[in-house]
């Protein structure tokens, strides 16, 4: 079972293949609960090699904190095994996991990898929304005229793809999510390999 800090929990069923539970982070605040179908998830085995498997997965955002919860993923994880992780949302750009391991060792029963800022991951931006419906990787100046143009329009938009908050409507609070990932790309996909070793510092012992 994984719980977030703020009460939001995932059940995994025990077995000798480990499941996946991610807790994740928006940058975006949300104006009510939202959910992010088709959120890809890419789990890369860190040996050199392994496996790249990427799926989808809905990622359950609370407005609290724009912390959530993904859900439909259907990898199984082999216990003692370290994976490297990328998370991207739709409208937005690809993350990856950059904790002090690089990466996470799969355990008995479910593994639970926390994505947030806190756990060593990134609050996930939104703002690539041009070409509609698809985006490029980038956040940049396409992206900011698409919702300048938006935002002049002053009408409902429900589905518009400029609809970073899932309210209806497309205004200053889409720029306010977008600004401060302006000029920044997906990540790259981890390459199979190994985690990071994470070897104690000698210190000396203190003189008699």
């Amino acid at each position: 079972t994984l719980t977030t800090t703020d009460g939001l929990i995932a059940q995994g069923a025990c077995s000798s293949i480990s499941q996946l539970a991610i807790g994740a982070q928006l940058f975006c605040p949300q104006v009510k609960d939202v959910t992010f179908p088709n959120t890809e998830v890419t789990i890369v085995e860190a040996t050199a090699g392994g496996k790249v498997i990427t799926e989808k997965a809905t990622l359950n955002v609370s407005k609290v904190n724009g912390v959530g919860l993904l859900s439909g993923l259907t990898t199984k994880l082999q216990e003692g095994k370290g994976y490297k992780l990328a998370i991207k949302v739709p409208k937005g750009l690809r993350r990856v996991l950059k904790n002090a391991l690089g990466g996470f060792n799969a355990v008995r029963g479910t593994t639970n990898v926390d994505f947030t800022t806190a756990g060593g991951g990134a609050k996930l931006p939104l703002g690539d929304i041009f070409p509609s419906g698809s985006g490029d990787g980038s956040i940049n100046s396409a992206d900011f005229v698409q919702l300048k143009g938006d935002i002049a329009a002053a009408k409902p938009a429900t589905n518009n793809y400029s609809d970073l908050n899932q309210d209806s409507w497309v205004n200053s609070f889409e720029w306010a999510c977008m600004r401060p990932d302006l000029g920044t790309s997906d990540d790259s996909i981890p390459t199979p390999g190994p985690l990071i070793s994470l070897t104690p510092t000698p210190t000396a012992l203190p003189s008699a």
